[in-house]
């Protein structure tokens, strides 16, 4: 069967008119481009117009008539090389963490006599379960930001130039759904799940891996570990008494510690986050993209294989680490600052600080840490954003990169020059964007960041901590801390 496809030049009407599908219009007519097959229309894409700027049209007809156009032309979403190469992919992920699960739970049954103190039932500190309770709290924190994403909506939208300021992001998308709160919140809450699974997998791959290196570099690097322990848990939340000596002595290590496990938790925290964050900016900001990841992710694959996923790695890893590594720095400098300032004004008891004081502290530092974090790792975030949307408007129809790397190992072709290529490239793009919006064009969306970042960061420190008391455990504070 063949069919007879037509571009159109046409003017869409206000809505009112009934048809098959369904759209958002403006109340001026719209010029878009239509492609149809024979006299059935089959999708409207929306034209550039400056007579209206900043408004879109988008109607969809029936999935079966796409479907069946798209049949009729031979030309399916994906074509049976890239479908078996994605499917391929899957599975492997898929049969990583179902081992990861087994192997999880054998160790978490072999280790429970040496990880739960048989006289108190209370978890040890640095054993295996207290490890996995770190990872579960992490999951836990990582939930935060689902909240947070209308924020993170209109953000993006005005580090890509759409909007100019918070207010008129927010004033605009509220009215682009007609001024009804039922409506809006689709918009408003656009690309909530992939910012979910991307942020839950990343902050609980984050502190577990914090804790653990925090107390694998002390250990392995210190012969006096008995000795540090309980030093440096005298610097902990609610510590009233001086630091000893050997407290004194191990400041900057400890600082050089903390430093240096924040630092390799997020590069490869950051593994995880980068797909789901590539995927959450392209439905945020390109209105052609699609909004399902049923759709979304046979649609990146298609155009830009594994390497769409992870173009944007670097300018995540510049917004991420020093984000991450000045997060939990300044944290440490605002958490004593904020407990002195509570203890002098008699807030929280001196003595013997209650765990809902040791909570409202973390809170109010992670608050203020998150300013500073905010503002240092913006210009990155900026230039992620804006690399993402000029990929979804330019994309490739180039072989997956998956894909060329299966054929090539069959080939025996496959070397290093290839990644190294697909590295230089993402720099290289990353710097091109950097020159386009300039100095200048990096702070666009900085103050509903900074909203968003100091909310988020507060809230995820004290969802992790307050996970970490309710199953008995002592707040993160500094490099290892006693209860």
């Amino acid at each position: 069967m063949s069919a007879h496809l037509t571009l159109h030049n046409r003017t869409i009407a206000p809505p009112g008119g009934g048809g098959e599908g369904h759209s958002f219009a403006t109340t001026d007519p719209v010029p878009v481009v239509g492609l149809a097959v024979g006299d059935e229309p089959v999708a409207v894409l929306p034209a550039a117009d400056s007579a209206h700027p900043g408004k879109r049209m988008f109607m969809y007809t029936s999935a079966a008539t796409i479907s069946q156009a798209t049949a009729s032309c031979g030309s399916p979403i994906m074509n049976a090389r890239d479908r078996m190469c994605f499917k391929h992919f899957l599975l492997m992920v898929f049969a990583a963490v179902f081992m990861g699960v087994i192997v999880v739970t054998y160790l978490w049954e072999s280790t429970a006599a040496d990880s739960i103190d048989p006289i108190t039932g209370v978890v040890r500190l640095y054993s295996f379960h207290y490890f996995v309770y770190c990872f579960l709290g992490g999951l836990s924190s990582g939930l935060i930001h689902l909240f947070l994403t209308p924020i993170d909506v209109v953000k993006c939208r005005i580090q890509v130039g759409e909007y100019c300021g918070f207010r008129q992001g927010f004033t605009h998308m509220f009215f682009e759904a007609g001024g009804s709160v039922s409506r809006a919140l689709p918009l408003f809450f656009c690309g909530w799940l992939p910012t979910v699974w991307g942020y839950s997998l990343q902050a609980s791959s984050k502190f577990f891996l914090y804790e653990v290196l925090k107390v694998v570099l002390m250990e392995t690097t210190t012969t006096t570990t008995a000795e540090v322990r309980p030093a440096i848990s005298t610097t902990g939340v609610g510590s009233t008494s001086p630091p000893s000596s050997a407290a004194h002595g191990l400041v900057a290590y400890q600082f050089f510690i903390f430093l240096l496990s924040s630092f390799l938790a997020e590069v490869v925290a950051d593994l995880f986050l980068a797909p789901w964050e590539a995927v959450k900016i392209r439905m945020q900001t390109s209105p052609s993209f699609p909004l399902h990841l049923r759709i979304a992710l046979p649609r990146m694959w298609e155009a830009e294989g594994l390497h769409g996923f992870y173009k944007g790695l670097v300018p995540l890893w510049c917004r991420q680490v020093p984000h991450n590594v000045i997060k939990l720095s300044s944290f440490e400098f605002f958490v004593s600052g904020v407990q002195f300032t509570f203890q002098y004004t008699g807030v929280i008891d001196t003595a013997a600080p209650s765990a809902v004081d040791k909570l409202v502290v973390s809170f109010v530092a992670g608050a203020l840490a998150g300013v500073v974090c905010g503002i240092v790792s913006h210009p990155a975030d900026t230039v992620l954003s804006k690399l993402n949307q000029k990929t979804c408007v330019q994309t490739s129809n180039a072989a997956p990169l998956l894909a060329n790397t299966i054929s090539d190992v069959r080939r025996d072709n496959m070397g290093h020059s290839k990644a190294k290529l697909a590295f230089n490239g993402m720099l290289q793009s990353a710097l091109e964007v950097t020159r386009e919006i300039g100095w200048r064009g990096m702070w666009k969306g900085l103050v509903p960041r900074l909203l968003m970042v100091s909310s988020s960061t507060a809230l995820q420190l004290v969802t992790y901590d307050g996970f970490k008391v309710w199953v008995g455990l002592p707040t993160t504070r500094g490099v290892i801390l006693g209860r």
